[in-house]
């Protein structure tokens, strides 16, 4: 008994994509996105459809400054993505791509 505890209580590694396409969901690839940044250009016009005129044109320059950056951590061996936190560019936050 107590050997089928530990067996399921023990933390398993979950398996880290090869590539960050394939963290793109089976939707957005049948919208036609084959890319990372395809992706993300998807995910800000579904966010911004609802608006127009000066409100999208100011909310579509903010997002293409904070516009996750992809990037390969050597030391981790895992992609992962920068994000901007601040206006002038000098703050950034950088996470696993899975998260």
């Amino acid at each position: 008994m107590n050997a089928i505890l530990r067996h399921a209580l023990t933390i398993q590694p979950q398996p880290q994509p090869v590539a960050l396409a394939d963290l793109i969901p089976a939707r957005a690839r049948a919208l036609g996105c084959n890319d990372f940044e395809d992706y993300c250009a998807l995910i800000d016009l579904e966010a911004t459809a609802h608006l127009t005129g000066a409100s999208l044109a100011r909310v579509s320059r903010l997002r293409q400054q904070r516009r996750p950056r992809a990037f390969f951590d050597r030391n981790y061996g895992q992609h992962g993505l920068s994000v901007c936190l601040n206006r002038n560019r000098t703050m950034f936050a950088k996470v696993d791509a899975v998260d």
